[in-house]
């Protein structure tokens, strides 16, 4: 008698289906790749930031609060002057709150194109480690299932044939 023929079934079914599993994480891999892969892509190399509208409104919001802004500094100093009766000193409180408020909508704007190429770097980011981690997760689900394959195999060729150990005893064992 050989080697037991069951035992040798055994392992040579579990390569098979490690094999099988190997194909199947490659599959997976691919379908789930052709899906994320190209939006995982395109946030890497073109992040989106915030949307034209979402920056218009934020512009806006700004845009509208300067306005407010230099309209209650118009105002008040033109009641001060028609309250004082001192019309020479409406002009330069006028001026100084235009001037305040440029520079308020200034630096507010550039903290919106701040905040936009912030969150352009993130999802650029966000995409680069999208695409790592999908990576690594097909690469380690196929070499885990080739390496069961590849143990169910050495073990197969391992097995002792029982009775070549008692016929030869310090020789051949196959």
């Amino acid at each position: 008698m050989g080697v037991d023929k069951g035992v040798k079934q055994g392992l040579e079914q579990n390569s098979t289906t490690a094999q099988g599993l190997s194909d199947l994480y490659s599959k997976n891999a691919q379908g789930v790749a052709s899906t994320l892969t190209p939006a995982l892509t395109a946030e890497a190399i073109h992040p989106e930031g915030y949307t034209p509208t979402q920056l218009g409104a934020q512009t806006t919001a700004a845009e509208q609060t300067a306005g407010g802004a230099n309209a209650g500094a118009t105002g008040g100093a033109l009641l001060r002057a028609s309250r004082t009766r001192n019309a020479g000193a409406a002009p330069a409180a006028i001026d100084e709150a235009n001037r305040q408020g440029s520079q308020e909508l200034s630096q507010t704007n550039a903290k919106i194109q701040t905040n936009n190429a912030n969150l352009q770097k993130n999802q650029q980011q966000e995409g680069l480690s999208g695409l790592g981690a999908l990576y690594g997760e097909n690469v380690n689900a196929g070499n885990q299932a080739l390496g069961i394959s590849t143990n169910a195999l050495n073990d197969t060729s391992n097995l002792k044939n029982f009775w070549g150990g008692l016929l030869y005893p310090g020789g051949q064992n196959s």
